[in-house]
């Protein structure tokens, strides 16, 4: 066991720990990978930050373990707790100096790590005391072997906020395999978590079995589905079912493009079509035939769509419209609104 300790101590000299840490920055701050086509791979990339300071934790505690082994589990956490938080904020604040968005999940992720780190290595520490005496005598019954109540309570409170960290993460996995289950349906508004698979500029509300969509008058006002089932290959149309409220016509457009389109956003490159939505009941129909002969000079992936997404442009006054279904279809339907 010593020399266990030993090794950790070596593993964790200021130059290991200084090249860990620049990694880990380049890999998680600076390097800016293609956002996942599934969120769940997206979350994960966003564990790191736990990871990292679950790390950072650890081998700061090593190092200055001469200190720390004299303080208790409470002063241990709440030191830690404090450097994790003002540490994590920097990093979050700093990323917008990088073209990156601040993050109170990384932010959260950031603080439990850290505490995760600091109680882990407290429980291992007394581990290392209570067996580290080469040659002792005194019998293992003396030693204590369970912390006090007070620190089981607050690692249990640790533990606890580490699971609801990770809430985004058992949240995406729950949707993703939704939406597998529903597919060729890729929304049908009936999930309260649905509304992790867009993104909006403008105010959304979901009801059961409805997506209330408010365009306002802004130059682009949009919605957009990112994460639902990437193939659409072997499928013949896609269908949108909505609701106008209003007494008259809103023109509405409707946007595809692949993976490949994101690495030049050119609008020869994508499929695009504005619809008249009448008031009432609205039918649209897109033939994916036309969206993967779309772009100019080459053939849309339809097994790695990208994006579907919704939008107004330069309306005179604010208005409604209700989503109930949106669904590939072998056979393609007539439609109900004219293009």
């Amino acid at each position: 066991m010593l020399a266990t300790s030993k090794n950790l101590a070596r593993a964790t000299r200021p130059p290991a720990l200084v090249v860990l840490l620049l990694s880990a920055i380049f890999l998680l701050f600076i390097n800016q990978p293609v956002l996942p086509a599934q969120r769940s791979m997206h979350e994960l990339w966003n564990f790191g930050h736990l990871v990292l300071f679950f790390v950072f934790a650890i081998v700061t505690c090593q190092l200055f373990s001469t200190i720390i082994s004299r303080w208790s589990l409470i002063r241990l956490i709440a030191t830690s707790l404090i450097i994790s938080a003002i540490l994590g904020a920097a990093i979050e604040y700093l990323q917008t100096g990088l073209s990156r968005e601040a993050s109170i999940q990384d932010w959260l992720l950031d603080i439990a790590g850290g505490l995760w780190g600091a109680a882990i290595y407290y429980q291992l520490k007394k581990r290392w005391d209570a067996t580290g005496a080469a040659g002792s005598a005194a019998p293992a019954a003396n030693r204590k072997r369970d912390v006090a109540a007070i620190d089981r309570g607050l690692l249990g409170a640790i533990y606890l906020f580490t699971v609801i960290s990770c809430g985004p993460l058992l949240l995406a996995l729950t949707d993703e395999l939704t939406a597998k289950i529903q597919f060729p349906i890729l929304a049908d508004f009936n999930s309260p978590l649905e509304v992790t698979r867009f993104d909006a500029n403008i105010t959304t509300h979901l009801e059961r079995g409805r997506l209330h969509v408010f365009f306002n008058t802004q130059r682009f006002a949009n919605i957009n589905w990112t994460f639902f089932p990437r193939t659409w290959a072997g499928y013949s149309g896609l269908v949108i079912t909505l609701h106008n409220p209003a007494a008259s016509t809103l023109p509405l457009n409707c946007r595809i493009h692949d993976i490949q389109h994101e690495t030049n956003y050119r609008q020869n490159d994508r499929f695009n079509r504005q619809f008249i939505i009448a008031p009432g009941q609205n039918v649209l129909v897109i033939p994916l035939a036309e969206v993967e002969q779309a772009p100019l000079g080459r053939l849309m992936d339809m097994k790695r769509i990208a994006a579907l997404q919704c939008f107004t442009s330069h309306l005179t006054a604010s208005a409604e419209l209700i989503f109930k279904q949106i669904r590939l279809v072998p056979a393609l339907p007539e439609a109900s609104a004219m293009p």
